[in-house]
């Protein structure tokens, strides 16, 4: 099913109206991209839209009605560097969200996080990963792109964020969080160690992937050097070759989705203040 100005202003009506919890975090959401480009700028560091908020601004000019996140690119040279650059240039709404400020949140990747909202899940399994987190608002996901991978070790060490699954199998006690805490850093570990033993390749992928075993695989030239997009009015990064990035994320991406993918994070609501 294709996206005519009919189903956007009912998707619109739905999902996030004018006023919604989930409008104003988006809005919010804005904001901290706003700021986030600005301090990328600053240092020199390439950065692209990618995900569900590219597809957003290709199809929806903005964010997809029911998205509830930022999802932005960056190569991986650039982690550690964009880790200390967020350690220095501080907001008084927003933290960067790593192992260093956040140390029971087994993300593979880094986050931007706002310190004024809340996600709301319903998931008992959400609910005790979430509860470990120290910051737990809207955020940006900050996603590594390589192009220096073994697809075949990637897509085993990527299936299942292993921290994560330790804390959903036996829980939040003092001895599973220890567990949980030594197992993610052994698997960021061997990600460090496969990288080094691969050569580089003619293509590109997350780098850590999103815990799916999803390996998505960019020619070479997709990603860089950027391109500009218009999301919710402003113009950001974007890759190189947004159809292409597209079509190999998400085949037909004028698609629209079926309705099971409308909250694919399952969440229960968001706060916001």
């Amino acid at each position: 099913m294709l996206l005519t100005p009919e189903l956007e202003a009912s998707f619109r009506q739905r999902y996030n109206p004018e006023g919604s919890n989930l409008r104003k975090a988006q809005l919010r959401m804005v904001e901290m991209l706003m700021w986030f480009d600005e301090v990328m700028r600053k240092h020199g560091v390439e950065w692209f839209l990618e995900g569900g908020s590219l597809l957003g601004a290709v199809r929806h000019k903005g964010f997809i009605p029911w998205d509830d996140d930022i999802d932005v690119g960056i190569h991986v040279k650039d982690v550690k560097r964009v880790r200390d650059i967020f350690m220095h240039e501080k907001h008084p709404q927003y933290v960067f969200q790593c192992a260093e400020t956040d140390p029971y949140c087994f993300y593979m990747w880094d986050t931007l996080r706002d310190t004024k909202s809340k996600y709301v899940h319903t998931q008992h399994k959400m609910v005790v990963l979430e509860d470990l987190k120290k910051y737990r608002g809207v955020q940006i996901d900050i996603f590594p792109f390589d192009n220096h991978v073994n697809m075949q070790i990637n897509n085993v060490l990527r299936y299942k964020e292993w921290g994560k699954t330790t804390i959903r199998i036996l829980g939040g006690s003092r001895s599973s969080l220890w567990l949980a805490a030594i197992l993610h850093k052994i698997q960021l570990a061997l990600y460090a160690v496969a990288r080094f033993l691969s050569r580089k390749k003619n293509y590109w992928t997350n780098a850590y992937g999103t815990g799916t075993g999803k390996g998505y695989v960019y020619p070479d030239g997709t990603l860089f050097p950027t391109s500009r997009v218009v999301f919710e009015g402003h113009e950001f990064p974007a890759p190189h070759d947004v159809d292409m990035f597209l079509r190999c994320h998400y085949g037909d991406y004028m698609q629209l989705p079926d309705d099971a993918e409308y909250n694919h994070h399952q969440l229960g609501d968001i706060e916001i203040w």
